[in-house]
């Protein structure tokens, strides 16, 4: 058969983990529960994943890398800011693909804030990258700065996500672009403290 009716079974199985989350909850999303939804064997699937959440994590990687491979090289008047814009709004496009399963996701790890910090490094990585791919730097401790302020940024714009049902997600891209507004201005402040660039 072809790879199309066939996908990865790294993509299956997040799409099942999605398709469970949004109908039955996060906490229901067992491996069985997310195997039976891709059609796997639940060996096969414990296999390649031995929990719920190495199916969450390989999927914020693979999110990071066709995010990445679809970031083309600098473009001549192309600033940094569009750049930015241009790649968290990709990153938004692909958790939109799974909106109701990714909300599910979220909701349940903001009533469970353990495992909620546990995916603190996780997104500072996705942040990084996506800072580095935008031509900011992200060395040395100004590079730590950016990456959190980034983080604390974007906090509002997963917010305004959430609640945004519209086809076109103007909200969430209006409200992208105030937080993008407030990283530059953070910036100008960070630029002048007293930290080896």
């Amino acid at each position: 058969m072809s790879e199309e009716s066939h996908p990865p079974i790294e993509v299956r199985a997040a799409s099942a983990l999605f398709a469970v989350a949004a109908r039955d909850g996060w906490r229901r999303a067992s491996l069985a529960a997310i195997a039976a939804e891709a059609g796997l064997d639940v060996a096969e699937l414990k296999a390649r994943f031995p929990t719920r959440e190495a199916i969450l994590d390989r999927f914020i990687l693979d999110t990071d890398r066709e995010v990445l491979d679809a970031t083309l090289p600098r473009a001549e008047g192309e600033t940094i800011r569009d750049r930015l814009f241009d790649i968290i709004m990709r990153r938004i496009d692909v958790a939109q693909r799974h909106r109701a399963g990714v909300l599910a996701v979220r909701r349940a790890l903001r009533r469970d804030p353990l495992a909620g910090l546990g995916y603190l490094p996780v997104m500072q990585a996705s942040l990084r990258w996506m800072l580095d791919a935008a031509g900011v730097s992200t060395a040395g401790l100004l590079g730590l700065l950016r990456i959190n302020a980034l983080l604390l940024l974007l906090l509002p714009v997963a917010r305004t996500w959430e609640q945004d049902d519209s086809a076109d997600l103007a909200r969430t891209m209006a409200e992208l672009d105030r937080a993008l507004t407030r990283a530059e201005a953070a910036e100008g402040w960070a630029a002048r403290l007293p930290i080896p660039r």
